[in-house]
């Protein structure tokens, strides 16, 4: 196991109103930075941490830091391990094939409906990430391709208007871009880059069928992938 001390500590903003903040606010506010901080390797997998570390590296009272690490577990982040501190989940490709089983009974659904239900607007918008994306591969900036791919999943999530399916698969995105984030700019990686693009340009054309078939022909690239590593 990694400890805590092999990832730097980050300073809270200043002038952080903690005092006025309800524990649930700051609850909310720990799980998002701490979500940050895992899926984008800064707290990198197989580290024991603890609530004080934690609390003490965002400035953030203990029980918010409790509540949040919750969350994590649910989201499969972390196990919470009774009175030795919490294990930062490792990254595995087996795991990413039971996630990936799991988004062929999903997505296709979901980027359909946004496809269908996105108004013009929207399919504007996501053709402008689409170009984003375009040039953030060229510039082989993989920290804007992923701020990219959560604004592009926010929208998404809001044409599809589907609660639940939002709330099923957001832990999977952040188990699938904890994964890629690892092995960004390996082989096979810019297929990835490619297939999405491809995907967010077929949901912003309004076509149904045509953003389910991106999908498949992302996941399906996805697979050949990981069975090559298992391999």
């Amino acid at each position: 196991m990694k400890d805590v001390t092999s990832f730097s500590a980050r300073s809270p903003s200043p002038g952080r109103p903690r005092a006025k903040a309800d524990d649930l606010s700051l609850a909310e506010e720990a799980y998002a930075l701490l979500t940050d901080e895992i899926v984008g390797l800064a707290i990198p997998p197989g580290s024991l941490v603890s609530e004080w570390m934690l609390s003490e590296k965002l400035g953030i009272g203990r029980t918010p830091i409790r509540e949040a690490l919750k969350l994590l577990a649910r989201d499969y982040l972390v196990t919470l391990l009774p009175k030795r501190g919490v294990l930062v989940s490792s990254i595995d490709a087996h795991q990413m094939m039971h996630v990936l089983e799991t988004r062929r009974c999903l997505e296709p659904t979901r980027y359909a409906r946004a496809a269908r239900r996105g108004t013009a607007a929207d399919r504007a918008e996501i053709e402008r990430l689409a170009g984003l994306l375009d040039h953030a591969a060229a510039a082989v900036d993989f920290r804007e391709q992923v701020r990219i791919d959560i604004l592009f999943d926010n929208l998404v999530d809001r044409c599809a208007a589907n609660p639940f399916l939002t709330d099923t698969l957001k832990p999977l995105h952040g188990i699938v871009r904890r994964f890629w984030n690892q092995h960004a700019g390996t082989a096979g990686y810019d297929g990835i880059i490619g297939r999405h693009t491809a995907l967010v340009r077929a949901v912003a054309s309004g076509d149904p069928d045509r953003a389910t078939a991106a999908c498949a022909a992302m996941l399906d690239y996805n697979e050949v992938l990981l069975r090559a590593m298992l391999d």
